[in-house]
């Protein structure tokens, strides 16, 4: 029984957003082990002013993804 194009690209299909969920899935384990690791840490002398201010230093020190810019 031989498949039909439409099924072989919903294959292909199938499969990458597999692969995406995949990866977007890592990347969220990975920040809320970062955010729990925060956490444990003991307040800094001088907390920033807000979340936002937090946020930004966080994402200055964050190394890109490597399938980041496609």
């Amino acid at each position: 029984m031989e498949s039909s194009p439409l099924s072989r690209h919903f294959d292909l299909r199938l499969k990458e957003l597999n692969q995406q969920i995949h990866n977007c899935l890592k990347d969220v384990r990975k920040h809320l082990q970062e955010l729990e690791e925060a956490a444990q840490q003991p307040p800094s002398a001088k907390p920033p002013q807000n979340f936002a201010q937090l946020l930004k230093e966080s994402l200055q020190h964050r190394t890109p993804p490597s399938g980041e810019g496609k």
